[in-house]
C-alpha cells in the first residue's frame, strides 16, 4: 500500500501495489533547506481510503497474495543481474558524457 504520487509511480502499479489516492498540498515550512523553493506541494493520502484499503485486505487476503505474486514476476524481470547491470552502465554513460 503507497501513496500514488511521486517516485513510488516508478515500480508501485495497480496490478502489484494498493494505490492510495492523494492530494497536492502545498509545502508551509520554516526550515532553510526550503527557503530558495517555492510552489512545492506535498501528497496528502486520502486517510479514508487508505483505512477502507487495510480492511480489504484483512478480509481477503488473497487480493494481496495476488498483488505480491505478480509484482515478484515484474520485479525480478526487471531488476535481475544482467537487466540491472545494463541500466547502470547506461545511467553512468550518461553522467560521464
Amino acid at each position: 500500500m503507497v501513496s500514488n504520487w511521486s517516485g513510488n509511480l516508478d515500480f508501485c502499479t495497480a496490478e502489484n501495489s494498493f494505490l492510495i489516492p492523494v492530494r497536492p498540498v502545498p509545502v508551509e515550512s520554516d526550515n532553510p533547506d526550503f527557503k530558495e523553493l517555492t510552489d512545492l506541494v506535498w501528497a496528502d493520502p486520502d486517510v479514508g481510503k487508505a483505512a477502507a484499503t487495510i480492511r480489504q485486505i484483512f478480509e481477503d487476503r488473497s487480493i494481496a497474495a495476488q498483488k505480491a505474486a505478480h509484482c515478484m514476476g515484474v520485479t525480478n524481470a526487471k531488476f535481475q543481474f544482467p537487466f540491472y547491470d545494463l541500466a547502470l552502465k547506461e545511467l553512468a554513460r550518461k553522467f560521464n558524457g
